[in-house]
Parts: structure tokens; sequence; C-alpha cells
């Protein structure tokens, strides 16, 4: 938990991708998205070796910048999807953010993952409150479902979304405890084992013998 005037309390920013390829946007588009959420296409919408390989070189790069500056090395635990273990992820961790990769085992996520912990929960809640807001509005509510002219365009919608996800996650980065979870889950290993009695029973499995 960083300090709590400063963006995100110390968090990086959060991305979105969008279905689709991203090959024709306007500029009116980019220069609307909101400049604190890393924006992404992949036809799918979902995290592939391409995505996660420039992840790991533009995002990671940019979390890990202060420490760098510091001198220091940082560490990134990842779940075996695929595009999280290729060699040119870890290169680009270790090369652009000065990372070390370390990939967590099959099946543990939903006890280990500080994503799955709450994190994650609470920043898709906020947005759809941000997005609840936006709606009861004036008249946004028959923009964002009519159809015509004065009906909200797709890349209106995108740069909506950008905004509404921005929002949410200042908010949640201002009032959850990711320290407390961090514990809780066992990313919080020290490396002398000071702190691991910390730890509940749902780590076991994900304990500091287990994490190569």
């Amino acid at each position: 938990n960083g300090p709590e005037d400063s963006p995100r309390r110390g968090q990086p920013t959060i991305g979105v991708i969008f279905r689709g390829q991203g090959l024709r946007l306007s500029q009116e588009e980019k220069d609307a998205w909101h400049p604190d959420v890393h924006v992404r296409f992949q036809p799918k919408a979902w995290a592939d070796t391409e995505y996660c390989e420039q992840h790991a070189a533009v995002e990671m790069a940019e979390a890990t910048a202060e420490a760098r500056a510091r001198g220091e090395e940082s560490v990134a635990f990842y779940d075996n999807l695929h595009g999280q273990t290729t060699e040119g992820h870890e290169k680009n961790l270790r090369q652009k953010a000065r990372c070390a990769r370390h990939l967590f085992p099959g099946g543990v996520t939903g006890e280990i993952q500080l994503v799955d912990d709450g994190v994650g929960y609470a920043t898709k809640e906020e947005m759809g409150h941000e997005l609840d807001t936006y709606l009861e509005a004036d008249d946004n509510l028959d923009k964002w479902v009519g159809e015509g002219p004065d009906a909200m365009k797709m890349w209106e919608k995108r740069v909506l979304i950008t905004q509404l996800l921005a929002h949410a996650w200042e908010k949640v980065c201002q009032s959850f405890d990711f320290e407390k979870a961090s514990t809780r889950v066992g990313m919080r290993m020290t490396v002398d084992g000071s702190e691991d009695g910390l730890m509940t029973d749902q780590t076991a499995r994900g304990s500091r013998l287990h994490l190569h």
C-alpha cells in the first residue's frame, strides 16, 4: 500500500483488451482514451502470446521503472498461461523490466494469485457502479443502447470503457488492502522466511518450496 496521495497508491496502471485487430483507429479515439489505461486489441480479447510478450516489455517495464532507478531487481509471479511461459516473455521481463519471472504450479491460481483474492472482483464491481452512474445521468442510457445518429458509436463506447475503468481502478487502489491480501495468499514472502507464519492454510500448496 503506497502513499495515499500518490496515483493509485503506487499500484501500476491497469489495462484493457478490446476485441478486434485495432487496425483502423482514429486519432480522435486514441486521444480520448484515459491516459492511465493501457489499451490493446486482440481478435478474441484474449491474452495471447503476442499480448503477454508486449505486456512484459511495456507495462512491466513501466511498473518497475522506479525500482530500476534505485538499482533494484523486481520479481513477478505468473500463472501457466502459455503466453506467460515463453522465452520471449521471460526475455522481455529480464531485459526491459529487470524482472525475474516465477511461475505458479498448475491448479493453484484460486488459492495464491492476488488478482483472484478479491482485487479483480472489487475492480469489476466498482466498474459496474461507475457504469450505472453514467447510464442514470441525462439520456446516456438511450445513447448506450439506442440506434440511429444519436447512439454511441463503438469507438465512443471503447473510450467510455477506458474512462470508467480508470476511475474504478483508482477507487479500488485507494481502499483495497493489498498488503493484507498479499500476506494472506503468501505473496509477501520474506527472504529469511520470518513472516511465513502469517500465511493462511489457504496458501499451503503455494508455499515457497513449490514456487520455481
